[in-house]
This record gives C-alpha cells, structure tokens and sequence, in this order.
C-alpha cells in the first residue's frame, strides 16, 4: 500500500488527499444540484436572495473539505515528507479550488431547479466519473489512461490541488485551465443569478 509515486510521495497520502478534494467538488455538484429544491419554502415564503442558501451550503462543504483534509497532516508528518509540502503554491491552488466552488453549487442549482430530470443525471455521472478520474489510480503510460486523463476537466482541477501537497509544482497548462474554469464558471453564475435569479420561485 505505501509505494512511492511521483514525485517522491506516498501512495496514501495521494488517496488521502485525492478523495478529500474529489468529496469537495463531488459535494458541490450534487447537494448544489438540491440547494435551491429542499429551501424552497425559504425561497418561495421569505424575500431571500439565491446567493445566500449557496454561500452557506459552500461553506458548510468546505468545512467538511477541511476536516477531510486535516488527515493529511499527521500521516504526512508521520511518514517525513511534511518538509515537502509547497505551501505557497498550495495555499494558492486550495483558495483557487475553493472559490471553483460557488459557481459549481449555482450552475447546478439552476440546471436542477428549471430541469427537475437532471438532478438523477448528475448523481449518476458523478459515480462514474469517479471511476474515471484518478482519485486512487496513478496516470500511466497507457494510451487509453492518457486519453481519459487529457479530456477530463476533473483531473485538471484534482492535480491543481493535490500536486503541490506531495511536492509538486503542478504545470502551467493546469493552472491556465484552472484559471479558465474558474473565471468561465463565476461569469456563468453571475448570468444565472442576475437574468434568472427572480424567475426561481416560478420554477419551484
């Protein structure tokens, strides 16, 4: 169970914090999918904005994230590589994930809210996307590994986060997508809550 992996950090340290991040986006896009659904007596009764019951369902999934995530500490420390840990780098890279976040919880939320069909989707393709994205398994030389890898959004936004804990710069191309989906998904959500956000209690 513990072998070495790239970079020189250990098998159950990329576990670790791969399925810390994975339940973070995971998290994001499936209780996203029902936030605006299971407050809709809030929504539909009181004047609240739709941006609230995101902000606090964010911050509860990022609590959660950080707790998961303290695991990491003492089996890093327990296993010598905590000194490898590039901290600036992955300060910048969570933050960067964390903010990711709230556009997810939106876009979702809205697709679900207006297409009641699509929350069912979503679960499911999260459980296989799973499978495809590697939270537990280590990229490879294969071509089809390589393939799943090179167009999984996913996999971009787990390396950005996880390389720098194991010691890894993550590549430029990472952040750029990262960046990209970033920047994309709060234009997106802007939209969303501006043009539809009064249309909400319609759709509930």
């Amino acid at each position: 169970m513990f072998r070495p992996i790239y970079g020189g950090g250990d098998y159950v340290l990329y576990l670790v914090v791969g399925l810390a991040i994975w339940n973070f986006v995971s998290n994001c896009v499936t209780l996203g999918a029902t936030v605006f659904v299971s407050n809709a007596g809030l929504i539909l009764n009181l004047v609240t904005r739709p941006l609230s019951h995101v902000l606090r369902l964010w911050t509860n999934i990022s609590i959660r994230f950080f707790f998961q995530l303290a695991v990491f500490v003492p089996v890093a420390v327990y296993l010598g590589v905590l000194t490898d840990v590039l901290v600036l780098t992955a300060f910048t890279a969570l933050i960067t994930l964390l903010l990711m976040g709230i556009p997810i919880i939106v876009i979702t939320a809205f697709l679900t809210t207006y297409i009641r069909d699509a929350e069912h989707f979503i679960s499911v393709a999260m459980r296989f996307l799973f499978f495809l994205t590697p939270v537990f398994w280590i990229p490879g030389e294969d071509r089809i590994q390589s393939l799943v890898v090179q167009f999984n959004p996913f996999y971009y936004v787990l390396e950005l986060a996880r390389a720098p804990l194991l010691g890894i710069s993550p590549d430029w191309f990472v952040w750029q997508l990262n960046m990209l989906f970033l920047a994309g998904g709060t234009v997106t959500a802007y939209l969303l809550l501006t043009y539809f956000g009064r249309r909400l209690p319609l759709w509930l």
